[in-house]
C-alpha cells in the first residue's frame, strides 16, 4: 500500500455547489424558501437570495478555517474518469482518502463574510434545473486555486502509472466540482508518493 498526495492546480475557475441546498430542512434552504415563495421580489429580496445561495454552495469543516471540499470528491472524479477506460471500479477499490475535508488554496481571505463582501468569489448566472431557467449564485474561485488530497493507494489493484494517467486526464475530460459541463473546474493534476 502506498501513501500518496493527489494535487489539482486549477487552470479554469472552480465552482462549488454543496448538495445541502437541496435539503428542505437545511436552515439556509428554509430561509431561501421564504423569499422564493413571494410573488413580487424586491431588489433586496434578490440580493438576499443570492447571499443564501452562495452560503449554501460552500463546504465547511469545523477543523479547517475557510472553504474546503470533501476529499471524496477527488476519488469520485477519478472513478468517473476511470470509466472511460473501464477502470472505474478498480479506481474505487484502490483508493481511500485520509481526510474527510481538505482546504481549497487560493488568493484571498479565508473568512466567508470577507469573501462575500469582496465580490471576487461569487458567480451569478442562469441555470436550467429540470424545466425553466433560474438565476443561481455559487461560490467561485478564480485561478490560481489548488487542492491537495492525501490517500492510501493499493497498487496491487491499480498500477500507479495508470493512476497518474487518470489524474492527468481528469483535469481535461472530467474537471472538478460544479459547472464542469461548461468548462469550469479544469486543472493540471499530479500524484506524488509520500
Amino acid at each position: 500500500m502506498l501513501n500518496l498526495t493527489v494535487v489539482l492546480t486549477g487552470t479554469t475557475p472552480l465552482f462549488l455547489n454543496n448538495d445541502q441546498g437541496a435539503d428542505p430542512d437545511f436552515h439556509l434552504t428554509r430561509e431561501l424558501s421564504k423569499i422564493t415563495e413571494k410573488r413580487k421580489k424586491t431588489e433586496e429580496d434578490r440580493k438576499q437570495m443570492a447571499l443564501l445561495q452562495w452560503y449554501s454552495s460552500l463546504y465547511n469543516s469545523p477543523d479547517i478555517e475557510g472553504p474546503v471540499v470533501p476529499a471524496n470528491n477527488v476519488r469520485k472524479m477519478l472513478i468517473e474518469t476511470g470509466k472511460i477506460r473501464k477502470l472505474g471500479k478498480d479506481v474505487g477499490r484502490s483508493m481511500m482518502m485520509v481526510d474527510e475535508y481538505v482546504p481549497i488554496v487560493f488568493d484571498g481571505p479565508r473568512d466567508f463574510d470577507k469573501m462575500w463582501s469582496s465580490g471576487n468569489f461569487r458567480d451569478s448566472r442562469i441555470t436550467r434545473p429540470q424545466r425553466g431557467r433560474v438565476m443561481k449564485t455559487r461560490c467561485r474561485f478564480n485561478t490560481p486555486w489548488s487542492v491537495s488530497v492525501d490517500c492510501l493507494f493499493r497498487d496491487d489493484i491499480l498500477d500507479f502509472d495508470r493512476l497518474e494517467d487518470l489524474v492527468t486526464d481528469a483535469g481535461f475530460v472530467e474537471g472538478f466540482c460544479d459547472a464542469r459541463n461548461i468548462g469550469f473546474g479544469r486543472f493540471e493534476g499530479s500524484v506524488k508518493k509520500n
